[in-house]
């Protein structure tokens, strides 16, 4: 599944616009198309949802040096990709496991402010290499043993904004009156 590509036809209009699926072989399908979840195997239905169907918070935030720091752990190579998270940082101490520290403030990337809730809990996917799509490690196990099961954090978008490669990223701790 890794290798299909989805993209929205209407952007500016996320609520509204068809999300669209490219597969590797090329082919373009609306996400409901019959076409493609007879593609993808038998048995599968492929549908949109205007909710999230497994994870409990919309936004997964990594550091590109936690996911080398955890990746380096397993002795698999890898990136932040392998983590599937929607936004990558990269922080400017290059501690891995920063972003830890802001759970209960406030970040502002971008125009974008994103309430971090929580640490996100990681699942077996990590274990799958996204260029093949194949299982090639344990960094699940790694990730349970030296982080508690736990690998970037997970938060709710406060303020809708645009984000770009390069924003500032700016935690903005709570007061403590």
């Amino acid at each position: 599944m890794s290798n299909y590509v989805t993209r929205l036809s209407e952007p500016d209009r996320p609520d509204s616009s068809r999300v669209l699926v490219r597969t590797p072989a090329g082919g373009l399908y609306d996400v409901t198309d019959p076409r493609l979840a007879a593609e993808l195997g038998t048995g599968l239905r492929v549908m949109r949802l205007g909710r999230g169907a497994f994870d409990a918070m919309p936004v997964s935030v990594i550091s590109d040096s936690t996911a080398s720091a955890l990746c380096a752990l397993a002795r698999v190579p890898g990136t932040a990709v392998r983590f599937r998270p929607n936004i990558v940082v990269t922080l400017d101490s290059g501690a891995p496991f920063e972003e830890d520290d802001w759970v209960g403030s406030a970040v502002r990337i971008g125009a974008a402010v994103v309430r971090i809730d929580r640490r996100d809990s990681r699942c077996v996917i990590v274990n799958v290499n996204p260029a093949t799509g194949l299982p090639d490690s344990r960094l699940l196990k790694v990730i349970g043993s030296a982080r508690g099961a736990c690998a970037g954090v997970y938060g709710t978008t406060v303020l809708p904004g645009l984000i770009r490669v390069g924003d500032p990223v700016i935690a903005e701790r709570p007061s403590q009156e």
